[in-house]
This record gives C-alpha cells, structure tokens and sequence, in this order.
C-alpha cells in the first residue's frame, strides 16, 4: 500500500512538473526574445523531457508494480485513449524542442527574432500540447473509476 501512494506520489509530481515546464514554454516564447530567455527556454524544455522520462518511468511502475495491475487497465478503452493522448503530446513535444536548439545562440544581450510562420507553428504545437496534456488526468480519473470497461 505505500509503495503504491509513493508511486502515485512521483507519478503526480512528474505531472505536475512537466506542466509548470510546459506553462513557462508559452510564458517565455515570443517572436523576439534576449538570447538569455532561448537559453532558459532550451533548459526548460531539457526539464520537461525529463519530466516526462518521470511520468513514462512511474506509470510503467504504477501498471506493472503496484497499484490495480496491468489487467486492470489493458482491458480498459479509456486507458487506451490516455495512451493514445500521451504518444500524441509525445509527438507533438518534438517540433518545439527542434525548433528551440536550432535558434541561434547569440549572447544575453542580443535579441533572437523568430521567423513568422515558425512561430506561430510552435506556438499552435504548444497550446495543443497544453490541451492534450490537459484531457489526460480526465481519462485518468475516468479509468480509475471504472469507466470504460
């Protein structure tokens, strides 16, 4: 039993820090931005990969370790569509993290303009993310309590 609220624990924290992640991306990105702000954008995003390296490590933990076991959630559609959310964030998280270390790594002072059409491109790529991220913990609670099966 706590190493089942201790997984669910990590899971939650992981969840959470990749959502502070995510939040400060579309805080911080703009069409131009001091060279300082794309560094700690590059940083940010490395921390959001690894937030999410924390929510695949702990989920995997939570379905085949403790918790309802992998039955439990394999024979569930709504544990299926939060997969399918999940690899869909995953996927779109790439074209941002591309686009953040390919800007130039001009120093503190400068400024980094961002072509038009690029930016608007990661920016739509965020704000889904944002939403898709958003919908998981909804499929989550509905699996949890049973609907789907």
């Amino acid at each position: 039993m706590i190493a089942d609220a201790l997984a669910a624990y990590a899971h939650f924290i992981s969840i959470f820090l990749a959502v502070s992640c995510l939040t400060a991306e579309l805080i911080l990105y703009r069409p131009a931005m001091p060279g300082a702000i794309v560094r700690l954008l590059r940083r940010i995003d490395a921390g959001y990969g690894m937030a999410a390296m924390l929510i695949v490590v702990t989920g995997l933990l939570r379905l085949f370790e403790v918790g309802k076991g992998s039955d439990f959630y394999f024979q569930n559609g709504i544990f299926w569509l939060k997969m399918v959310l999940v690899a869909t964030v995953a996927v779109l998280s790439a074209l941002p993290t591309t686009h953040f270390l390919r800007l130039p790594h001009k120093a503190s002072e400068m400024m980094v303009t961002v072509e038009r059409d690029a930016y608007r491109r990661v920016r739509t790529t965020l704000w889904a993310e944002a939403i898709l991220f958003a919908a998981i913990p909804l499929a989550a609670t509905l699996m949890a309590r049973g609907v789907g099966l």
